[in-house]
């Protein structure tokens, strides 16, 4: 899931059903009636149906959310402090050094969210207080002196250090140290550069900073962001921050059409519901199946995500597209107990070629626009193994038909008929 910054410790209610429609080309309805019609039938079984969740993923984002696995790092990065400090007050210096050092390596990982800097400025102080112990006043001094940048109104006083700490951080805060003038790039584009927790600016940039530790953090649009601690030499210099792109803040901002593959719609999928607080994703498309109004559908979630099987629901007209939507929903929500597929509806030639609505002329029978003997996936290597089922009820005006579940898109299992 993903946590807003504004509430670390807890998280929306992930109950939504993210709704994506699509359609065939001369398809019966287009791709909005499907999504609404379908949206009806999940709030009508009790759920929360959710008709934009790009939209939603998004907006979360810009509010500053993040996977809550990072928010991990904030537990650990504290466990490890304070095992240093037991450590240290057990005069067990040399493991409290490497202990409180590791905490900070794993702050600079969590600097950029909110809580980041004091955690960073309260690491950095007990660690000045070991390494000032070990016989190292110079690097004490610089890790005081970054405490005291990142929380100023932090207190030092006898009631929770000796007076010898408490002497030497007071005598490094009151310290002048000269300044010397540093480049900050950010490889692969601008980027947007805070340092010290300070107000950002464009990168590349050159700033006068005081020598010693600081800590930047560099951020591209969509929220992806890193935290550097560096140190600023007397000579000054250039520093780098490389950012790395995050697949899933990206997939949340491309559009998840027909035809992704199954990597990249599996990672957009788990956006999606991750960044969007979803319980699940339904997509949803409306096609001609033997000359009849169809819709599909496939119900997604988890991390990593992983789908029900595609599921086939045909109606005598489209003005039973509400009952329609009312049996797929049910179906999907059977189907979904076992989740062992990539979202293949988007490839699913079903919807990617669609039949041709009644009527039309092509030369071939409905259907036929790609036999499933044809498909090369089917003769690619071992183990693609048909996977389809017969499921409960289909809507008809005349006769039930029975509805198709596959797991893999019908013209790769020979199910298209």
């Amino acid at each position: 899931m993903a946590v807003a910054l504004g509430a670390i410790a807890a998280s929306a209610r992930a109950d939504g059903v993210g709704i994506i429609g699509y359609q065939a080309a001369d398809a019966p309805a287009p791709a909005a009636r499907g999504a609404a019609a379908l949206a009806r039938a999940v709030e009508a079984a009790g759920a929360r149906p959710v008709p934009d969740p790009g939209a939603a993923a998004r907006a979360r984002i810009a509010e500053g959310a993040v996977p809550r696995e990072r928010l991990r790092d904030f537990v650990r990065a504290r466990e490890l402090m304070n095992e240093g400090w037991r450590a240290y007050l057990s005069v067990n210096r040399s493991f409290a050094a490497a202990r409180l050092g590791e905490a900070r390596r794993v702050a600079e990982g969590v600097f950029d969210l909110d809580g980041g800097p004091a955690l960073v400025a309260e690491i950095s102080l007990r660690l000045g207080v070991v390494v000032m112990d070990l016989g190292q006043p110079g690097q004490a001094r610089d890790l005081f002196r970054l405490a005291h940048r990142l929380e100023p109104d932090r207190a030092v006083t006898i009631a929770e250090f000796s007076p010898d700490v408490v002497a030497a951080f007071d005598a490094a805060v009151a310290a002048k140290s000269p300044t010397a003038r540093v480049t900050l790039r950010v490889p692969g584009g601008p980027a947007q550069v805070a340092i010290d927790g300070g107000e950002p600016g464009v990168a590349p940039r050159e700033v006068d900073l005081e020598v010693g530790q600081h800590v930047a953090v560099a951020r591209r649009p969509h929220g992806s962001a890193r935290g550097m601690i560096f140190e600023v030499p007397a000579a000054g210099g250039e520093v780098s921050l490389e950012l790395e792109r995050d697949p899933l803040v990206d997939a949340v901002h491309a559009p998840l059409g027909l035809g992704r593959g199954e990597d990249a719609g599996t990672v957009a999928v788990e956006a999606l519901t991750m960044y969007g607080e979803l319980d699940s994703l339904v997509l949803v498309a409306t096609v001609w199946r033997r000359g009849q109004p169809a819709l599909l559908g496939q119900l997604c979630a988890g991390s990593p995500a992983r789908c029900g099987a595609v599921v086939e629901i045909r109606f005598a007209d489209p003005s039973a597209l509400d009952a329609a939507a009312r049996t797929l929903w049910a179906a999907l929500v059977d189907a979904g107990t076992d989740r062992s597929f990539p979202p293949t509806l988007l490839v699913d030639r079903r919807v990617v070629d669609g039949e041709p609505a009644p009527g039309t002329d092509t030369g071939k029978p409905h259907g036929d626009r790609h036999r499933w003997w044809k498909s090369p996936y089917l003769w690619i290597g071992v183990g693609v193994v048909a996977a389809s089922v017969s499921a409960a009820l289909v809507i008809g005006r005349d006769r039930p038909l029975q509805p198709t579940v596959t797991g893999m898109p019908c013209e790769f299992t020979g199910t298209c008929n």
